[in-house]
């Protein structure tokens, strides 16, 4: 990552923990890097010295690039999670008419082929409310 101030997604993806929980740590710790100052350099020395704020993907992230077309079914069993889950978050996205990424609701869309980006379900997966700690 280039030597520039990190977005609490990025920040999520190194230590390995929801964005929702990395929004968090500015108010949780008071010496949590400052806002402009948050590089990649400057997060790993912090986390580094917070051995127990870190911890491990929620999920196993499924080989492939981050383009990769996949169903939701192969999605499940790379992961690990439950088919019907993927697929009651799917539903409800579609019927808000789905919402834009970063909005409450989001869920990536499939494409004409009714597949789904990895990068997208990935991401998703990793910001989603009740993942990391």
């Amino acid at each position: 990552m280039p030597d520039r101030s990190l977005t609490f997604g990025e920040i999520a993806t190194i230590a390995g923990r929801s964005e929702r929980t990395t929004r968090g740590w500015p108010q949780r710790y008071a010496d949590f890097p400052a806002l402009g100052a948050r590089t990649e350099k400057a997060i790993r020395a912090w986390l580094k010295a917070h051995p127990g704020v870190a911890g491990p993907p929620a999920r196993p992230v499924p080989d492939g690039g981050p383009d990769r077309r996949l169903s939701l079914s192969r999605y499940a069993v790379e992961t690990g999670r439950a088919q019907s889950g993927l697929y009651q978050y799917s539903r409800k996205a579609e019927r808000a008419g789905w919402p834009e990424r970063g909005q409450p609701g989001w869920f990536p869309r499939p494409g004409d082929d009714w597949l789904y980006r990895l990068g997208d379900l990935v991401e998703w997966d990793q910001a989603r409310p009740g993942q990391g700690a």
